[in-house]
């Protein structure tokens, strides 16, 4: 499983569109929800505000590049794109407009916590498995989606945490570290009857 830095590449294009589409030219790339145009598609890389995008780019880097590392950049992408379209639909009859790549990146947090629960993730200076940061944003959700509707897509959050815990499971299999083999010495080992051989002529036979 190779390693392209895919995560990367999908950073600076998310920078790119947001400071040369959306900021200089002024292009709306919201997809309307109920209306399958282009902006569906655009929508996934494009976002509402500053801290909306480091949000995100904070997602993607961090959790992006753990993941890839582990099932590789073409998983990744599959992971990534499956997944934010998922939440892109998870917001039908729930928000008017969706804009972001937070369902993908729910994607990444669900699949690393079921891959790889105990690895360590440092969260505001503090040490976390990552069982319990994939936990942790399931909650925040959840909360957030029995407090009322709000501006944030807890729908479309959730619905790429399941994708993503989704192929998690699914690859496992494929990426678990197995066991150290050890190597076994044979009771025949000539180099270990010379050394028996040796230490019965020097402390045995005196």
């Amino acid at each position: 499983m190779s390693m392209r830095f895919y995560s990367v590449w999908v950073a600076g294009a998310i920078i790119a569109i947001f400071i040369v589409f959306q900021g200089l030219l002024g292009w709306d790339l919201a997809w309307n929800v109920g209306s399958f145009e282009v902006q569906f598609f655009t929508s996934m890389l494009a976002h509402g505000s500053t801290v909306h995008l480091l949000g995100n780019l904070f997602g993607i880097l961090l959790f992006g590049l753990l993941l890839e590392a582990v099932i590789g950049s073409k998983r990744f992408v599959h992971i990534l794109i499956v997944s934010a379209i998922v939440g892109n639909l998870a917001g039908i009859g729930s928000y008017e407009r969706v804009l972001g790549i937070s369902g993908g990146v729910y994607g990444l947090i669900g699949a690393l916590s079921v891959l790889r629960p105990t690895l360590v993730i440092w969260l505001s200076g503090l040490p976390v498995p990552m069982i319990l940061v994939g936990i942790g944003y399931a909650l925040y959700d959840i909360i957030g989606l029995s407090a009322g509707v709000t501006q944030t897509g807890h729908l479309a959050h959730l619905g790429g945490l399941v994708v993503g815990v989704f192929f998690g499971l699914r690859h496992r299999k494929d990426v678990l570290i197995p066991p150290k083999k050890r190597v076994k010495k044979s009771v025949n080992d000539p180099s270990l009857d010379r050394a028996l051989d040796s230490y019965e002529q020097r402390f045995m036979r005196r």
